[in-house]
């Protein structure tokens, strides 16, 4: 936050119902903020527990996962799946401390790879594994607590994109998707008392103006596919009530229409 108590910018991170607190994460300022929903119903008002600086070397968009009041996992911003284009980055996750950053930038890595890479982490509350869900591959990859993995989900569509490099101004190369295409796979999720719910999008060919009906993944705690829903519409943020009755969804078939809020029984 700022001298006048407010964030440059604010991304909402609230993906079960079984924790009376989120999360607030400010990319611009690198912080992240826990805050409790009873205290705000009370008081009507934001009530922060804590708030520590993240790391400028993380995945923002991934999410971060809590170990204890020092430390947390992130997903590494500059690796991807490839040999050539890995920045010498061994492994996607990896244990920082909070309010510690090394400061690398641009300059320090060859290749520019955010537009090919992406996901979102977070920990199985039945097993304490962390599961990373691939915004561009439909696959699925399992850890244990000290990040080896142990598991992939691969499917339904076998996604196995292809890379290429185009030059820009900044004179680090960006890595896209060769053949113009744009892969994406899994954009968010939700956890309940016995399954995880994914949102798929499954395509090779996405247009931020053109976004396609997605589906729903009801998976349980060891990553076996239960059944899938197919909607209507393009939801990209989800919810599913205690009773596992109802999913609640914001949808728009592009990102020049505003969203809407649907309700939708499972």
């Amino acid at each position: 936050m700022d001298r006048g108590g407010e964030m440059k910018s604010c991304w909402l991170s609230l993906h079960t119902h079984n924790c009376n607190q989120f999360y607030l994460q400010d990319d611009a300022t690198k912080t992240y903020y826990t805050v409790d929903i009873d205290s705000i119903l009370i008081n009507r008002k934001l009530h922060i527990l804590s708030k520590f600086r993240y790391s400028s070397e993380i995945l923002s968009s991934a999410g971060l996962c809590m170990i204890d009041d020092e430390g947390y996992i992130g997903y590494h911003q500059w690796y991807l799946d490839n040999k050539e284009y890995n920045n010498g980055i061994n492994s996607p996750l990896k244990f920082f401390k909070r309010n510690e950053d090394n400061k690398k930038s641009v300059g320090d890595f060859r290749y520019f790879v955010s537009q090919v890479n992406g996901t979102q982490i977070f920990v199985n509350p039945q097993y304490g594994q962390v599961w990373s869900i691939d915004m561009h591959r439909d696959r699925i990859c399992i850890y244990n607590d000290s990040l080896r993995l142990v598991k992939i989900v691969n499917g339904p569509d076998q996604f196995s994109p292809d890379y290429t490099v185009r030059e820009n101004r900044q004179h680090i190369p960006f890595v896209i998707f060769a053949d113009e295409l744009n892969y994406r796979a899994y954009i968010d999720y939700y956890v309940t008392d016995k399954h995880i719910y994914l949102v798929y999008e499954g395509t090779k060919h996405f247009n931020p103006e053109n976004m396609l009906p997605v589906e729903i993944f009801k998976l349980d705690f060891e990553g076996n596919p239960l059944c899938n829903y197919k909607v209507d519409r393009h939801i990209y943020s989800i919810s599913i009530d205690k009773k596992e009755q109802y999913l609640y969804g914001v949808a728009r078939s592009s990102v020049l229409k505003e969203p809407v809020f649907l309700k939708y029984e499972l």
